[in-house]
């Protein structure tokens, strides 16, 4: 009797989550020693090197918060994933931005040609506050701070509209949403009518204990303190 297994889609969510907390306690406990390719297995790398696709940028954000290079097997791994599970012309705006951050932080300040930032028909002064957390919520793996890129700008010129987006998802319980737009909140000019912090902790108490919020908060935390050094 063949030995049953697991669909792909199951164990790559699986590798996505597991690397999520990774990444989450390796921020926040500043964790110098963070190394990609003791979470790839060798055995199988494709859950890796999927989950590493998903992630995309937040991947590499414990090499920033620690000032470190990314090792070369890192690096390795990193390309391995995009070329693995390659972009097609036809991605959706998300996926081909977070193509760009993710091929904009593997260069570093190594030398490495870094990728231009592509056109965006899509982003527009003249989007409402749902509009703007339509377009920013998926976009979040580019909230990082030093990434600066035009989509950092259009949010940092919106805070109230941000802080609507916020409080809009807290009170429909959409705590995903909520996170990943606190992560836009976090490297923009502080809004009194909601405090990032206030904000971050209620995430913390009440999404439970899913990795990837868990993350975007960790994420969140960070650049509020990148903004406050």
């Amino acid at each position: 009797m063949s030995e049953l297994r697991e669909p792909p889609r199951a164990l790559y969510a699986a590798a996505t989550e597991a690397l999520a907390g990774a990444v989450t306690r390796a921020l926040t406990r500043v964790d110098k020693t963070f190394r990609l390719a003791e979470l790839i297995s060798l055995d199988d790398p494709s859950p890796g090197l999927a989950a590493v696709r998903v992630l995309g940028a937040d991947t590499l954000a414990p090499y920033r918060i620690a000032k470190r290079p990314i090792g070369s097997q890192d690096a390795e791994i990193v390309t391995a994933s995009l070329v693995a599970f390659p972009t097609t012309d036809s991605a959706a705006l998300p996926v081909r931005l977070q193509d760009w951050a993710t091929r904009r932080l593997l260069a570093g300040p190594t030398g490495r040609p870094a990728p231009k930032f592509p056109a965006v028909p899509g982003l527009s002064a003249g989007l409402d506050w749902p509009g703007l957390a339509a377009v920013l919520g998926p976009l979040a793996p580019l909230a990082i701070p030093g990434l600066d890129c035009p989509v950092h700008d259009m949010a940092r010129g919106r805070p109230l509209d941000l802080a609507r987006g916020v409080t809009r998802s807290l009170l429909r319980r959409d705590y995903s949403t909520a996170a990943r737009l606190a992560r836009w909140f976090a490297i923009g000019p502080s809004v009194a009518a909601v405090p990032v912090e206030s904000v971050l902790t209620h995430l913390a108490l009440f999404a439970g204990d899913d990795p990837r919020i868990g993350l975007d908060i960790a994420l969140a935390r960070w650049a509020v303190r990148d903004g406050r050094a």
